[in-house]
């Protein structure tokens, strides 16, 4: 048994998982057994002997499940899975609530920051025409 090697910041075979939105390390996880944050803790000796694979496997769940928790108290209102109908349907009234109170280049800024392209956006289109708020009245009737 030995130490743990963790992955640094710069990596290129650093699992995204553990990555911040610039490609920092974000999260301490061990490049030769897989264990992560309080793995490596309550475990100071790397296991050598474990598939690597199954120890990533069984270990990014955990992790995940932290991100998940840490967003939800940040933005108790935000869905973390689900369906993509939910996702669109949560996105489209996002954006009329920042564009009422923020102004339409908050709501671009959302899409962007989301990293939706042209074809999430065009499946957006109808969850947001549905959306009291979105379309004012005099611009149809005009």
């Amino acid at each position: 048994m030995s130490g743990h090697v963790l992955y640094k910041t710069g990596d290129q075979d650093a699992p995204d998982v553990i990555k911040d939105r610039d490609g920092a390390i974000a999260l301490d996880m061990c490049r030769k057994c897989g264990k992560a944050e309080i793995d490596l803790v309550d475990n100071p000796n790397c296991e050598l002997g474990e598939d690597v694979a199954k120890a990533k496997a069984k270990m990014i769940a955990p992790i995940i499940d932290r991100i998940k928790s840490a967003v939800h108290n940040q933005c108790p209102t935000l869905q973390i899975g689900g369906t993509l109908d939910q996702e669109l349907k949560r996105t489209a009234e996002m954006m009329v609530e920042l564009s009422a109170e923020q102004g339409v280049y908050f709501a671009v800024a959302l899409l962007y920051d989301s990293s939706y392209d042209s074809e999430r956006i065009r499946k957006l289109l109808p969850f947001l025409e549905k959306e009291p708020g979105a379309i004012k009245k005099k611009e149809l009737d005009g």
